[in-house]
């Protein structure tokens, strides 16, 4: 139990700062929108989810505090099923909605997918977990 309640702790910190970061570059709209992209079904399904609850978390906590600067987050929840089409599909719907960040993937493999839709969209996408080089010296708003 213990073990649990140090990951949930770290999570949950991870994902305050990031939101902290990706809320920073967000436009004057209330609330403030940002999207989460995971795989929440399938084989793969349990780090997405693990991921998604920390997002979930962390804006709570956020938005309990009064937001950020003043404005609630609301957070688009979108399951990529670990498929690259679909996750382009997704991450693709968010953008159209309007979303100033995305957090998310969190698997290498659906970040090519991603780095795609956001391109030239002024989208900041943030992955704690996406860890491939071939990633590395491209200039694109995803850390």
């Amino acid at each position: 139990m213990k073990g649990k309640s140090s990951l949930l702790i770290v999570t949950r910190s991870l994902w305050i700062g990031i939101l902290s970061l990706a809320l920073s570059g967000c436009g004057q709209s209330d609330p403030i929108e940002i999207g989460y992209v995971g795989a929440l079904s399938g084989r793969r399904s349990q780090l997405g989810v693990s991921g998604r609850n920390g997002a979930i978390l962390a804006v709570e906590k956020i938005n309990q505090s009064g937001g950020s600067r003043g404005r609630q987050i609301r957070l688009l929840v979108m399951d990529n099923q670990g498929d690259e089409e679909t996750c382009a599909r997704v991450v693709d719907e968010l953008v159209q909605k309007g979303v100033c960040a995305i957090i998310g993937p969190l698997m290498s493999k659906m970040a090519p997918p991603v780095i795609n839709q956001t391109a030239g969209k002024n989208v900041l996408v943030i992955s704690p977990t996406v860890s491939t080089e071939s990633l590395e010296g491209i200039d694109d708003l995803f850390f």
